[in-house]
């Protein structure tokens, strides 16, 4: 279950299915401080955006969560499958500061209390993971690379490998995403996902080939 949550000029999703153990959002793009292009509520340290003003927004979100910015553990992605195991010693790395974001990372695991997982997301598709009784959390970037290269099916084998998780046991989230009449792309996807299912692949191959670009939905 997920519920669309208000608190003042700031909206979110928030997987109320994970239960009160954990707090688990996924932000919209109002309330912010950012201007133009980047209005308003612009998180990204990478995009041209003020830095100062990327900090102002994150620690509103924040404040709006009643998390901690200064101990979030940020990451710099690159639309890839790389999942970084975050420790307390990791405590405030890209919350604030962009230089500090965990290089070439898709995806965050911690099993500490009290440190919060950020990753960011434009169309792409937020997956976040919960298991209750390891009290193992986790968030990765479900674009159309991390997808096709089984993003979600690595974060739920290193939270077996690394704190001993059982499949059944873990919860996952699937957040606000872009849609497949919005989703435009070339013939690039669709080879990516050429071995996922043949059927599906036939029908995103035929609408190519009919000199369309082929809609596809992550």
């Amino acid at each position: 279950m997920v519920e669309f949550i208000t608190k003042g000029t700031i909206s979110f999703v928030n997987f109320s299915s994970f239960g009160n153990d954990v707090v688990a959002v996924v932000s919209s793009r109002d309330g912010g401080y950012s201007k133009g292009e980047y209005a308003s509520l612009n998180m990204s340290f990478f995009l041209g955006d003020n830095p100062l003003t990327v900090a102002k927004n994150r620690q509103k979100f924040f404040n709006s969560c009643d998390l901690p910015i200064e101990r979030a553990v940020g990451a710099k992605q690159n639309h890839g499958t790389h999942i970084a195991v975050v420790d307390e010693t990791m405590a405030g790395q890209g919350a604030l500061c962009g230089e500090r974001a965990i290089k070439n990372t898709d995806g965050l695991l911690t099993d500490v209390p009290g440190l919060p997982l950020l990753l960011l997301f434009a169309d792409c598709t937020p997956l976040l993971f919960f298991e209750p009784h390891k009290k193992v959390v986790g968030v990765a970037h479900g674009g159309w690379r991390g997808s096709s290269g089984n993003i979600a099916g690595k974060m739920i084998n290193l939270m077996k490998k690394q704190y001993g998780c059982l499949a059944k046991n873990i919860r996952v989230g699937i957040g606000p995403t872009i849609g497949a009449h919005s989703f435009e792309v070339g013939k690039e996807v669709v080879e990516a996902f050429r071995n996922f299912d043949v059927n599906k692949f036939a029908f995103y191959t035929r609408i190519y080939d009919e000199g369309k670009k082929s809609i596809f939905s992550v």
